[in-house]
């Protein structure tokens, strides 16, 4: 995976107009959280300075905070609530011109059982992580047994979402930064997991323009887009 195409894909994302990363190439949508927060660190890694002064005034403008949702945080070793919560988008700005959106933990929980977050990939991840970061040693190693056993086929995470579009009758897609998580989330508590394979799969997900493609079948064809959030997680995923 070219590292360097990847970061030079997502500044291209960037839309003076609106302050912002947009989604993904050709779409009028923004999102302070997770994509402008993810690509903000990332660019600031690799010496995109200008940009994101830029991009933090547009946060400061309209009164976001630049240091976390509650949520997305914990892939930078922040700490976040347990058990992790679910993120719903809404409505920052809209004058006819740029949409402008941010996603906010809610503060209640939507899942029906205690445990039904630990069948969400990415929802099982972040608890691993967060765990790992309050020390709970008699905790974090069985969250992360389960996250493991998700990697099938040798392909990509299957989980309670992938396994109940199947039993639909329809044809699963794999979702590229759920298996980016897992890297990030191995190298985060220093375990193993087959990183060869991984990085295999996210290199062909790169796009010619840099950007990471969202899905892939069973096959590892690259269905979808290339978008911010996916980019940068896979970005984190190679690089930390």
């Amino acid at each position: 995976m070219d590292v360097r195409k990847g970061v030079e894909f997502l500044a291209g994302l960037y839309d003076s107009e609106a302050g912002l990363l947009r989604e993904y190439q050709g779409h009028p949508v923004y999102f302070f959280y997770n994509d402008n927060y993810l690509a903000l660190h990332i660019l600031e890694e690799h010496g995109y300075d200008d940009l994101c002064r830029r991009i933090r005034d547009t946060f400061n403008s309209h009164r976001i905070p630049t240091s976390g949702n509650g949520r997305i945080e914990i892939w930078l070793k922040n700490k976040i609530k347990y058990p992790p919560r679910y993120a719903e988008p809404y409505l920052v700005n809209y004058a006819g011109g740029p949409v402008l959106l941010d996603e906010r933990c809610r503060e209640r929980s939507i899942w029906q059982r205690d445990d039904e977050w630990k069948y969400c990939a990415d929802m099982l991840l972040m608890g691993v992580v967060e765990r790992w970061l309050e020390k709970k040693e008699k905790e974090y190693p069985n969250l992360w047994e389960s996250a493991k056993r998700m990697f099938k086929e040798n392909l990509g995470m299957i989980d309670k979402k992938f396994e109940e579009t199947e039993k639909q009758g329809k044809e699963p897609l794999f979702e590229t930064y759920k298996l980016a998580l897992l890297l990030l989330t191995a190298k985060i508590i220093r375990e193993s997991v087959d990183e060869p394979r991984i990085m295999e799969i996210l290199d062909k997900m790169q796009s010619e323009n840099g950007g990471i493609t969202t899905h892939y079948d069973r096959d590892l064809i690259p269905l979808g887009r290339q978008n911010v959030e996916t980019t940068c997680l896979a970005i984190y995923a190679a690089t930390s």
